[in-house]
């Protein structure tokens, strides 16, 4: 079974390095939770990730987290909203 998995994982990592793709920075966010799909907004320099119950707001320019919508932060909008 691991002789599977590390000729699987060896034929992903060939696969990406060949067509281009490669890490350039990590931006932490806090959190142990899974991670979903990610847009971006190139007009306000956002990037929007799934992050468990909410989504992360990160500025393109400065790399840090921004804002969150969803989870404690979207129930504290709708009260401040009120």
């Amino acid at each position: 079974m691991t002789k599977w998995l590390t000729t699987i994982l060896a034929l992903a990592v060939c696969s990406v390095s060949a067509a281009g793709y490669h890490l350039l920075k990590k931006i932490p966010v806090a959190g142990d939770y899974g991670w979903d799909y990610a847009a971006a907004d190139t007009d306000s320099r956002r990037l929007y990730i799934g992050h468990d119950k909410e989504v992360v707001v990160i500025n393109l320019d400065t790399d840090m987290v921004v804002g969150r919508v969803g989870g404690d932060a979207g129930e504290n909008c709708r009260s401040a909203c009120r």
